[in-house]
């Protein structure tokens, strides 16, 4: 009795691990499930975005395909007909470019017609300019030496992923409206610095 008794018990432990490990595998189901719909849930929001923001997106790629024409215009001319070295010509071309850039984004692209902020978003823009400089030398480099990808392939994938990147960056930051709140604080900040600055 005792041998059946303990066989019962040993049964009941496996059905119970079973059991167990049954109810630990079922919601792997509801898991993935929530998973898809996250996914729809961001694909929704996505292709909503691109609704509200599309006219902004175009005259954010014409301005951008403006500037990079106008970089290669200016190099090409400096040094094919003036004679410039190139690398001189290509940091004329890039400050020139710089400049166009940042005039369509702000006026055109994001609206920003404030003249309170900009000094400091043309720094921020230029900085921006610069940290792209370097990420796209780096990402070149390792989509052509390490993965052996084409170089015109290479710039296309850096270019759109910087596109993306700088289109967030100058929406949420470089560009992002004020306030009338915050535009009367900047506004009243300026003008105490001046006031202190005349004496």
């Amino acid at each position: 009795m005792r041998v059946k008794a303990s066989n019962c018990m040993h049964f009941r432990e496996i059905a119970g691990t079973r059991a167990r490990i049954g109810q630990v595998s079922m919601p792997s189901a509801s898991v993935s499930g929530r998973i898809l719909k996250g996914d729809e849930t961001l694909t929704r929001e996505l292709a909503s975005f691109i609704r509200r923001r599309g006219a902004t997106i175009a005259r954010f790629l014409v301005s951008g395909c403006t500037a990079a024409s106008v970089d290669f215009c200016v190099l090409f001319c400096l040094s094919h007909y003036l004679g410039i070295h190139y690398l001189v010509s290509s940091g004329v071309a890039f400050v020139v470019a710089a400049g166009v850039g940042f005039t369509l984004q702000k006026f055109w692209t994001f609206r920003d017609v404030s003249l309170i902020r900009v000094h400091r978003q043309a720094v921020q823009y230029l900085g921006l300019g610069l940290a792209n400089l370097g990420i796209n030398t780096f990402f070149m480099f390792l989509l052509v030496e390490k993965f052996q990808l084409w170089y015109m392939f290479s710039q296309v994938i850096v270019c759109g992923i910087l596109a993306c990147n700088n289109f967030m960056i100058y929406n949420i930051r470089i560009f992002k409206k004020e306030s009338k709140a915050d535009e009367g604080a900047s506004v009243a900040g300026r003008e105490t610095a001046d006031g202190q600055s005349l004496f």
